[in-house]
């Protein structure tokens, strides 16, 4: 009965310990950014090894290729994601949080404002279409 009691308890503690971190429901995860279409312009860009990241309040905007390593920025601890946007500034240089990233830094991240307000167009289990100004970001789960 004792071992019984022992294994009931070590099970109630597994399930207990398991807290919900998806707050973002389709959103959290890992993202690869696949073009970048100017919709005023009618430029399509084809960048390479970005990827937008977000977990529970946190956004990792990175940029990896063969021969360095990874360049990433840490957005705004808190942010936010109300309804159908993704209000994303702040951005900061990791490891050194210290540096918040100028509008050159976020270019090469496809960003064009250091303030930036994206409205989500389509958000389910495999793609993610963002559009901000004239501009609209496909991605693809990671």
């Amino acid at each position: 009965m004792k071992r019984f009691l022992h294994i009931l308890l070590i099970f109630a503690l597994m399930f207990s310990a398991c807290d919900n971190i998806y707050i973002n429901g389709d959103l959290d995860g890992m993202w690869k950014l696949q073009k970048v279409e100017d919709c005023e312009k009618g430029n399509i860009e084809y960048p390479q090894d970005i990827y937008y990241s977000f977990q529970h309040y946190l956004t990792f905007i990175s940029k990896h290729n063969e021969t360095e390593f990874p360049l990433r920025y840490l957005g705004n601890l808190y942010y936010d994601k109300v309804e159908n946007t993704i209000n994303i500034n702040g951005l900061r240089n990791f490891p050194n949080e210290k540096y918040v990233a100028t509008l050159n830094d976020l270019e090469q991240f496809m960003i064009f404002d250091t303030n930036t307000t994206f409205n989500i167009l389509t958000l389910d289990n495999e793609q993610l279409i963002l559009e901000y100004n004239s501009y609209r970001y496909y991605l693809i789960r990671w």
